[in-house]
């Protein structure tokens, strides 16, 4: 009998039918940002997985990883042809909008 290839699954998902949609870990009830909230707290992954214990430690890493991929994914920038990435430049309000006095210098 021939094996099937292990599907990686997301750690964190939602699901419009299953808690309004909230990101919650799979197979269980508990907010993604229930973790998040601990670890701005200070407290620790362990501390997390100890009060939540059907959160395996290893969904806990792979959701951390699932976050840092998403961010770095939103926040990647081109690169200028040097070699120099630059972040996107956010432009100022016109020095009308601001009044006679504001003087705003924009590239």
């Amino acid at each position: 009998m021939r094996k099937r290839p292990k599907v990686n699954k997301a750690a964190v998902y939602s699901d419009a039918e299953l808690l309004g949609g909230v990101p919650v870990f799979r197979g269980t009830r508990v907010f993604f940002q229930t973790l998040i909230d601990y670890l701005e707290t200070g407290h620790p992954l362990s501390g997390f997985l100890s009060d939540f214990p059907k959160v395996t430690r290893k969904q806990g890493l792979a959701a951390l990883d699932q976050a840092k991929e998403a961010l770095l994914a939103s926040t990647r920038v081109l690169d200028d042809g040097f070699g120099i990435a630059q972040a996107p430049v956010q432009t100022a309000p016109s020095r009308s909008r601001l009044g006679m006095g504001a003087c705003i210098y924009s590239r």
